[in-house]
């Protein structure tokens, strides 16, 4: 498939077709509870940073939050940044943006270059963590058959069905993986 946002015509309206039924209220509103979760967990760290009168900084704190929250409202990977900061998956996803500028350069101003020659923005250990986990994922979830109201089930659902089912009256969730 290639880069997502470097895509274009033809590839890109096939794929924006599919994947647009993952975005309805109904799909984001199933996700909440996921979302919650996690924003308890921030909480509690944050209670108890206070009243142990802790310095914190504050951009590490919201980096962690964000890598938990998607981590588990996109895979349903429960990541636990927040208390483990120097985890596998907070190092990973630190890896994702340390892209060099002349390849930024290049993916806005001539993607075409970085396709001819093979070039990906995303470091090769990057793209084979969150390949492997994508795969290990979809492999447990078939298996132990694990049903979650995140973006990893609609991939499933799409994998498997070619289309997203509708929201229907559901708003619960399933215990992570």
């Amino acid at each position: 498939m290639g880069n997502l946002f470097a895509l274009s015509g033809k590839k890109w309206r096939n794929l924006r077709v599919k994947l647009t039924p993952t975005f309805t209220s109904g799909k984001i509103k199933q996700m909440f509870t996921v979302l919650k979760e996690s924003s308890d967990e921030l909480t509690k760290y944050l209670e108890v940073k206070a009243q142990m009168k802790d310095s914190i900084d504050i951009k590490d704190i919201f980096a962690r939050y964000t890598t938990d929250v998607i981590m588990t409202t996109a895979f349903g990977v429960k990541s636990n940044c927040i208390e483990e900061p120097n985890n596998e998956y907070r190092s990973m996803g630190k890896k994702i943006f340390d892209i060099n500028s002349i390849w930024i350069a290049l993916f806005m101003f001539a993607p075409q270059i970085l396709e001819f020659f093979s070039i990906s923005l995303t470091p090769r250990e990057v793209s084979s963590f969150y390949m492997n986990m994508f795969r290990e994922n979809v492999e447990y979830r078939d298996k132990h058959n694990v049903v979650r109201h995140d973006f990893m089930n609609l991939l499933i659902q799409l994998m498997k069905k070619g289309y997203v089912e509708s929201d229907g009256d559901k708003n619960g969730i399933d215990e992570p993986c």
